[in-house]
């Protein structure tokens, strides 16, 4: 497995087109860019296999900050 160094990772992949949440559910990457509920925008680009994520987001979210982050967005998704 590829090892990206946190200090490399973009929040948003180059690639990344950007695409409405309930396109990409299950297919592309599902890291959160913009926007909340029915307007969210996520990135859209392609999932590592059995991942919800691209290879830099699911990088990202296996870092202590990006934990953090998930726990933070999940605990705000509850509210």
């Amino acid at each position: 497995m590829k090892t990206l160094h946190p200090a490399a990772i973009r929040s948003e992949p180059a690639t990344a087109p950007g695409m409405p949440f309930i396109d990409a559910a299950g297919v592309r990457c599902v890291w959160p860019l913009s926007g909340a509920g029915a307007e969210m925008v996520c990135c859209g680009g392609k999932r590592k296999p059995g991942k919800p994520y691209c290879e830099e987001h699911l990088a990202l979210s296996m870092t202590p900050a990006g934990l953090a982050r998930e726990a933070r967005d999940a605990s705000k998704a509850r509210l």
